[in-house]
């Protein structure tokens, strides 16, 4: 007496192959999405350590002040600041007349004047 063992029909051969397909498929989609979300936040925290970086170093060559600072800009009469920019070392000042630019200067933190530059019209509605 031999057991005859009953067959597996087709179509339930199918779904257990289709079912393993798709638990196969979906642990690839985990795992990629995984790997992919651990390459951006990598990548996010190299961008922040070098930010950090870039401002660490530009605080240590006093390119950034470490304290609030104030100083007196002394102007001759009837020069105006025109416009102020930040630096790497301090703030650029555009000085002129009547909206035209005579000199520009670049002052520290401190208020020490770095350097000035001064601007001269050639045509004659400009002149000094």
């Amino acid at each position: 007496m031999t057991e005859e063992l009953p067959k597996t029909s087709g179509f339930l051969k199918f779904i257990v192959i289709f079912m393993g397909i798709l638990i196969v498929v979906g642990l690839a989609v985990v795992v990629w999405k995984v790997m992919d979300l651990a390459k951006k936040k990598a990548a996010r925290e190299k961008l922040e350590a070098a930010q950090k970086e870039r401002l660490l170093t530009a605080k240590e060559r006093g390119a950034l002040p470490a304290e609030p600072f104030s100083f007196d800009l002394n102007l001759e009469s009837g020069e105006e600041i025109l416009e102020s920019s930040s630096a790497a070392a301090g703030l650029w000042v555009r000085i002129g007349r009547d909206g035209v630019t005579q000199r520009i200067i670049l002052v520290d933190y401190s208020g020490k004047v770095i350097g000035s530059i001064q601007v001269k019209h050639n045509d004659a509605a400009h002149s000094l």
